[in-house]
């Protein structure tokens, strides 16, 4: 199953745009942060601008970045609610993790800018070996409180932070912070733009494409800066040694996740997710505690 081709998880349904509304209202600390960063402005601010997407060759606006982080803090709620209900988290605990979800990709907009050398943007920023600590850099001199600072700290693994660690190492069930931070990475892995797909069909969707650009190393340079023969191989051979890493650990997360939230195992943690809102959308489950 492409990305392309997901099941629909809720276009039709009316609620849905209720929904979301009413999520980023009791979230408004996260989504005014995510304004302050340049991916909340009102819809003439950022007309003209264009950012480049989750995937490579795509234009995507800046806003279209936040909607994707209100997505991932929803499909982490989810998992968080779960964890409530299970006695592994507090509801403050939940209440941290869905913030840091929603911020995941708080500094994605100053990146790309960085990247692209758009107004403003320091050129050395191109060389992917020197940008080590780039999003920490963007958060520390931004003037944030030391307190959102450790919230988003919590989405360290987002986006394949976790791509040097040994599978066996993994443990996500350890502590509250474990359990928040690996909920983050799992759901940014499911949520493309604002599509929520499976683990394996993400990662097939990836390796599949092939045929990337310099703009998708720099994306992912903690993937392809790990060596210095990386840059002697094609991007296809790249991918497919990166994911044979990222797999094994996205698929022990999510058997430990189902085993502890009495998930069925021949229920995809994705059929799960779009279950769980179908609910939400029907009012059945608000998402929040009594």
């Amino acid at each position: 199953m492409s990305i392309e081709s997901s099941p629909n998880w809720g276009r039709e349904n009316p609620n849905k745009t209720e929904f979301f509304s009413s999520f980023a209202i009791s979230n408004i600390e996260a989504m005014r942060l995510l304004k302050k960063f340049g991916l909340l402005g009102a819809s003439g601010e950022s007309k003209g601008e264009k950012a480049w997407g989750m995937l490579a060759g795509e234009e995507r606006s800046f806003r279209n970045i936040s909607e994707h982080c209100l997505v991932v803090g929803a499909v982490a709620d989810v998992f968080l609610e779960k964890f409530v209900e299970n006695e592994y988290l507090t509801s403050e605990e939940r209440a941290t993790g869905v913030k840091a979800a929603i911020l995941h990709d708080l500094t994605k907009r100053k990146e790309l800018e960085a990247m692209k050398g758009v107004e403003e943007a320091n050129e050395t920023f191109f060389n992917p070996k020197e940008q080590e600590g780039l999003k920490e850099t963007f958060l520390q001199e931004s003037g944030i409180s030391d307190e959102d600072y450790d919230v988003i700290s919590l989405s360290r693994f987002s986006g394949g932070g976790f791509v040097d660690l040994d599978p066996a190492e993994v443990h996500p069930l350890t502590s509250p912070e474990s359990i928040i931070e690996w909920t983050i990475a799992l759901s940014d892995w499911m949520v493309v733009h604002t599509h929520i797909v499976s683990v394996d069909d993400r990662i097939k969707e990836i390796v599949e494409r092939g045929g990337y650009s310099e703009e998708y190393r720099w994306q992912h340079r903690e993937f392809f800066g790990e060596s210095g023969d990386t840059a002697d191989k094609d991007d296809r051979t790249v991918i497919e040694e990166v994911f044979r890493k990222i797999y094994p650990i996205l698929a022990k997360v999510e058997k430990e996740f189902k085993d502890a939230l009495d998930i069925p195992q021949e229920e995809s943690v994705a059929d799960f997710v779009r279950s769980e809102f179908s609910e939400r959308f029907s009012g059945e489950s608000d998402g929040s505690d009594e």
